[in-house]
């Protein structure tokens, strides 16, 4: 199971929607995570503008609207494999039709 994290805690009816709706959104990321990527994920949910998912020393930064972001990623990730091997990166999905990967540390 996913860990989700950044979720508040307020209890109004508005807020609780909302935030049913984002872990729903962040279950959906961390299911495409583990289905192409590893199988031990956690999702930051804390900025309501995007996710940040984290497996295997990768780290995601995706919009909310994640599914058209992801093929580009899927298309490039074979010939990236090589170097994520070599430390952690951070693959940045947030720009239409863009993948930014940065080696992090």
């Amino acid at each position: 199971m996913p860990e989700l994290m950044g979720l508040s805690a307020v209890k109004s009816l508005g807020v609780v929607l909302k935030i049913q709706a984002q872990a729903r959104e962040g279950l959906r990321f961390a299911k495409h995570l583990q289905r192409h990527v590893g199988p031990a994920v956690s999702v930051d949910l804390s900025d309501a503008r995007f996710m940040v998912g984290q497996t295997d020393g990768l780290v995601f930064r995706v919009k909310n609207e994640f599914k058209d972001m992801w093929q580009p990623y899927l298309e490039v990730e074979p010939s990236l494999r090589e170097r994520f091997r070599q430390g952690t990166y951070e693959i940045d999905l947030r720009f239409a039709g863009k993948v930014i990967v940065r080696k992090k540390g």
